[in-house]
């Protein structure tokens, strides 16, 4: 599926939720974040996904802190006119999900019911700060 199919089945809800993989995540994002700036691409991405999930019956799903990490992550990612698969080839740790955010947060922070419904920063230093300081 393209990124702007993934988008408009995910806001219509007529995704199957087997369809909606980590990565038609990040498709979605992806999508949005080429047609509009940050806060809007985010406002729209954090709604439509969660009248996706109350759709399915899994509102509780949603976590408001890994859904904008992800959506801020696509943006600081993406480069110019790069097309999806350019963006997928360059950024294969961003579909690394557990891996990923393991590496950006500890886990009892990511566990908080604060965190699933509003956004918490990465509480773990960046790889490359890791790496030099040792």
């Amino acid at each position: 599926m393209t990124p702007r199919t993934v988008w408009e089945r995910l806001q219509s809800n007529s995704l199957a939720a087997a369809e909606f993989t980590h990565e038609a995540h990040v498709k979605a994002i992806w999508h949005l974040l080429g047609r509009h700036s940050l806060p809007v691409a985010a406002r729209k991405f954090v709604l439509a996904l969660k009248s996706f999930t109350r759709h399915l019956g899994a509102a509780d799903k949603y976590h408001e802190t890994i859904t904008l990490f992800y959506v801020y992550q696509t943006a600081s990612r993406m480069r110019g006119d790069q097309s999806w698969h350019a963006f997928r080839g360059t950024n294969p740790d961003l579909f690394e999900h557990a891996q990923l955010m393991h590496a950006c947060y500890r886990p009892e922070s990511l566990s908080s019911e604060f965190a699933r419904g509003h956004y918490l920063p990465p509480d773990r230093p960046p790889l490359s700060m890791v790496s030099s300081t040792r």
